[in-house]
């Protein structure tokens, strides 16, 4: 019995889940489903702008992993000199509460 099929149906059905309730607002989902599109990991293609799309969602509605994530991707070179702004933003927002 070959158990992989299997395990890779769920993995799939897992990360729709994921997307649809990322897509739907909520937050953790957002941060994962950045994390998966910033990696490029579990069958999601690495797409830095998708990432930063859900990483600033969930940012803007208070999600300190999502921001230091912003801030790593800025640090990085990962995302464009024009949302530098939001990146130094959600930095703040980390520092002032933690």
């Amino acid at each position: 019995m070959d158990l992989l099929p299997i395990r890779i149906e769920q993995e799939e059905e897992l990360i729709e889940f994921y997307q649809y309730s990322a897509d739907m607002g909520d937050v953790s989902a957002q941060t994962a489903v950045g994390e998966l599109l910033k990696w490029g990991i579990y069958g999601m293609q690495k797409d830095h702008t998708r990432a930063l799309h859900y990483f600033t969602r969930a940012a803007e509605q208070g999600d300190m992993n999502a921001a230091t994530q912003l801030g790593h991707m800025h640090a990085n070179g990962l995302v464009l000199a024009r949302i530098f702004h939001l990146s130094i933003h959600c930095c703040r927002l980390l520092a002032l509460t933690h």
